[in-house]
């Protein structure tokens, strides 16, 4: 088999998986009843940056200003986030997590990484490295390919 043949077939078949695994993850992940999966995954990026305003989130989700902002809205209305201003310029705003927000993502982080444990035991200890390996090359390109839009 040639190598776009068979390029093209695990494209077929990844194309009708990662499907599948999307809607495994949302299950076994995102099941927290206050906050939807947008929610989550905005306090997730928060958290990774530190800070951030909300043309950043936006820009880096594809989503709206209007939208982000509706839901950093309930967000900071819900308690986990909190909106700081810039020392230097006041009208730049920056959202932050509070306590609240900490919490909720640690303990998201270590229920995240419980399921993987117990997922990743499916898999022998080379075929893990070499799931690493490939989910980093993975987000890689698709980082790359979204950089050349």
């Amino acid at each position: 088999m040639k190598g776009v043949d068979f390029t093209e077939k695990v494209a077929k078949e990844v194309s009708v998986l990662i499907p599948k695994l999307i809607v495994g993850i949302k299950k076994s992940f995102f099941e927290i009843e206050e906050l939807t999966n947008r929610q989550i995954i905005i306090l997730l990026f928060v958290y990774e940056n530190k800070r951030a305003n909300i043309s950043d989130i936006a820009n880096n989700f594809l989503v709206s200003l209007p939208t982000i902002t509706g839901i950093v809205d309930r967000l900071v209305k819900k308690g986990y986030l909190e909106r700081i201003h810039d020392e230097v310029d006041r009208r730049v705003v920056y959202v932050a997590l509070n306590d609240k927000g900490r919490n909720f993502v640690n303990k998201f982080l270590v229920t995240v990484k419980k399921r993987w444990h117990k997922i990743l035991t499916f898999l022998n200890l080379k075929e893990q490295a070499f799931y690493l390996k490939i989910l980093k090359k993975i987000i890689k390109a698709l980082d790359e390919a979204r950089d050349e839009e």
